[in-house]
C-alpha cells in the first residue's frame, strides 16, 4: 500500500512541475481605447500555443489569431451590434491567463441627434421656457459623444407664444411639442334673427387669448339666458374662435343673455322682444 502511495504523490509532482509558469505578454502598442475592426493589438509572447477572448459586460468575443515565433497580433474583425464600452482581453495558455483592459468602439456610423423637450404641452397663459436635452446615438444605440466627453448638452429656450404643433431642428417625433392658445380675453357677442323659422342666431367671437391666438377648437363655454325668476342654461363648444347657437325665438324673447367661458363673461345682451 506504501508503495502505491508513494505513485500516486510521484505522478501528481510530475504533472504539476509539467504545467510551465509563463511570463506575461507584453502589450507593445498598449492603449486605452481599442476601435473595432480597425485597431490590432501587438504581443511579445513567449513560445506557446495562446487563444484569445475578449468579454464586455454584454458580449463574448472571439479575435483571430496571428503567431509567429514570440509575436502575437489580436484581430477583432468588423462585427455588427456591439455595446461599446469596457472591454476585458483574456490570453491565454494552458494554465495561464493574463488579462487586458480597454474600451472597445465600433467604428464611426450613421449617428442620430435627439432633441428632447420638456414640458411637451405649453399655454400662453404660462411659462413659454422649455427645457432642451441633446444626445447623439449610432444604430445599435451606443451614446456618442456630442463635444470632447460630454453625452448631454441641456438649455432652457423661451419660445414665442405662437399657437401650434412644433418640431427641433433634428425633426424627430420625440422632439415634436404643442404650444397651445391660452384664457380668452374678450368674448364678443352678438344675434341676429331668423325670421321664417322664428329662431335667434346667437354668435361669439373671434375668441382670442392675449396674444390673438385663436383659442382651442372645443373649449366649453355656457350660455346663461335669464328672464324674470326663468334661467336658462346652454352648453356649447368653440369652432375656429367662434361658438354658435340657434334656438326658439320664443323661447328666450325678453332675455337677456350673458357667454362665459371659464372665469372670463361676455357684457350682457339684450335680446328682442318676442313680437
Amino acid at each position: 500500500m506504501k508503495w502505491y502511495r508513494l505513485y500516486i504523490v510521484t505522478a501528481w509532482l510530475s504533472i504539476g512541475c509539467s504545467q510551465k509558469t509563463l511570463e506575461k505578454p507584453q502589450w507593445l502598442n498598449a492603449t486605452s481605447s481599442i476601435t473595432i475592426g480597425q485597431d490590432s493589438l501587438y504581443f511579445i509572447v513567449p513560445e506557446a500555443n495562446w487563444s484569445a477572448s475578449i468579454s464586455t459586460p454584454v458580449q463574448l468575443i472571439y479575435p483571430d489569431l496571428v503567431q509567429n515565433e514570440d509575436e502575437l497580433v489580436v484581430i477583432i474583425k468588423p462585427i455588427g451590434g456591439i455595446i461599446e464600452g469596457m472591454a476585458f482581453l483574456t490570453l491565454e495558455s494552458e494554465e495561464n491567463q493574463f488579462i487586458y483592459s480597454f474600451q472597445l468602439k465600433n467604428p464611426q456610423k450613421v449617428t442620430q441627434l435627439t432633441d428632447l423637450r420638456t414640458p411637451k404641452t405649453l399655454s400662453t397663459d404660462s411659462s413659454l421656457v422649455q427645457q432642451q436635452i441633446l444626445y447623439r446615438f449610432d444604430d445599435v444605440g451606443n451614446l456618442i459623444p456630442l463635444a470632447g466627453e460630454s453625452y448631454f448638452e441641456e438649455k432652457y429656450i423661451e419660445l414665442l407664444p405662437e399657437t401650434g404643433t412644433f418640431q427641433s431642428e433634428t425633426g424627430t417625433p420625440q422632439s415634436s411639442f404643442y404650444v397651445e392658445a391660452g384664457t380668452v380675453v374678450d368674448i364678443p357677442l352678438s344675434y341676429s334673427l331668423d325670421g321664417p323659422n322664428h329662431q335667434i342666431r346667437i354668435q361669439t367671437g373671434p375668441l382670442m387669448d392675449r396674444f390673438d391666438n385663436k383659442i382651442a377648437d372645443g373649449t366649453h363655454i355656457l350660455f346663461f339666458f335669464q328672464r324674470g325668476d326663468q334661467r336658462i342654461k346652454i352648453e356649447s363648444v368653440t369652432e375656429d374662435a367662434f361658438a354658435t347657437l340657434t334656438v326658439p325665438r320664443e323661447m328666450v324673447a325678453n332675455s337677456k343673455l350673458v357667454a362665459s367661458i371659464a372665469q372670463v363673461s361676455s357684457q350682457t345682451l339684450n335680446l328682442l322682444p318676442n313680437d
